[in-house]
């Protein structure tokens, strides 16, 4: 991603009250992986499962843009790993795609996007 979309990012999630502060955020263009570190406000179990829920619900809107995804422009990566305390999640472009559409519900994306 450019560093305007960076900070782009950086800026809606800092804005969040959940988030304490943004850690790491990295893209790597081959894989299409967009990696973000982040330090919740409150460190426990159902709180983390929240916070990285919004995080994910909030980045597929911003992701998508007058009707086109990810994938149909380049600078962007269609996938997205997020690191909060002590749980990871990754979703794929489908789940991302999904979540956007407002078709994965949130049991489905704990499913599928829980890195375990």
């Amino acid at each position: 991603l450019g560093d305007v979309y960076k900070r782009q990012v950086i800026d809606i999630l800092n804005d969040m009250t959940i988030v304490e502060s943004v850690d790491l955020y990295t893209y790597d263009a081959e894989l299409g992986l967009v990696n973000i570190d982040i330090s919740p406000t409150f460190d426990f179990d159902s709180g983390v499962r929240d916070d990285a829920w919004e995080i994910f619900r909030i980045m597929s809107v911003f992701y998508e843009s007058d009707g086109n995804w990810v994938t149909e422009r380049p600078r962007f990566g269609p996938n997205l790993r997020v690191q909060i305390s002590t749980a990871t999640y990754q979703c794929d472009e489908g789940s991302m795609r999904d979540l956007a559409d407002a078709m994965l519900s949130r049991a489905l994306w704990e499913t599928n996007c829980r890195v375990r």
